[in-house]
């Protein structure tokens, strides 16, 4: 978008845009995680958790690189059904007279855990260029937890997952009750600290009891990525 002084004026801006060939996507499946009992509704939760759609939902521009995440669909080795993971992208934008000129990606991957579900992705790099991704993690025998991943200044794929906050009971929200899939946060974020050194990440994972609606919560954390 340039030209963007004339919206104070009543102007429209100018808008161009590009298509960029990347790695595969699929429609993640909806995520499965433990059995719970909302108190309020009287019912059990229907196990699965939402994952979806296809948006963009965090793009940050940092180190001349657009960064961003979402939910995809993966088959994991030694696995035979689909489960949700985490796709992720750089993109080396570029400008040609004010109109969005060739554009490539500079690296792109999956991450993914075997026996379970991510979702929500977020990512954001610091100056020296490692990436940290944060998440939810759940399974069919995993509480909904946060977890987060680092890509190493230089590296081509995110190291392993680690837990920053265990979910220590089921999702018990009303909506899992209500609908085949319980609602879940439908982002997380990630962003540099003012230092300079630091990633502070949020995500939502399963604290505690709650009360007779929903028990989940935000984890808010910091990484030296």
């Amino acid at each position: 978008m340039t030209n963007r002084q004339v919206v104070s004026s009543g102007g429209i801006p100018n808008f161009t845009n590009t298509v960029i060939t990347s790695e595969v996507y699929g429609f993640p499946p909806n995520a499965e995680t433990p059995v719970g009992f909302n108190s309020g509704l009287g019912f059990p939760t229907s196990g699965f958790i939402t994952t979806d759609d296809d948006r963009m939902l965090q793009v940050q521009f940092i180190n001349g690189q657009l960064g961003s995440s979402f939910n995809t669909a993966l088959t994991i080795g030694g696995e035979t059904g689909v489960r949700s993971g985490a796709a992720w992208f750089e993109v080396h934008p570029s400008l040609n007279g004010g109109i969005i000129g060739k554009s490539t990606v500079t690296n792109q991957g999956y991450v993914a855990s075997t026996g379970n579900y991510l979702l929500y992705p977020a990512v954001a790099a610091s100056p020296n260029g490692s990436v940290a991704m944060v998440m939810t993690l759940t399974g069919p025998n995993t509480f909904p937890s946060a977890v987060y991943s680092v890509l190493k200044a230089g590296g081509k794929a995110f190291g392993p997952i680690h837990i920053a906050a265990s979910g220590v009971t089921a999702n018990t929200g009303f909506t899992a009750v209500l609908d085949p899939a319980g609602r879940w946060g439908d982002y997380s974020a990630a962003v540099i600290d003012p230092n300079g050194s630091g990633i502070w990440l949020a995500t939502e994972y399963i604290p505690g009891a709650g009360d007779q609606y929903t028990n989940w919560g935000t984890r808010i954390f910091e990484v030296q990525a």
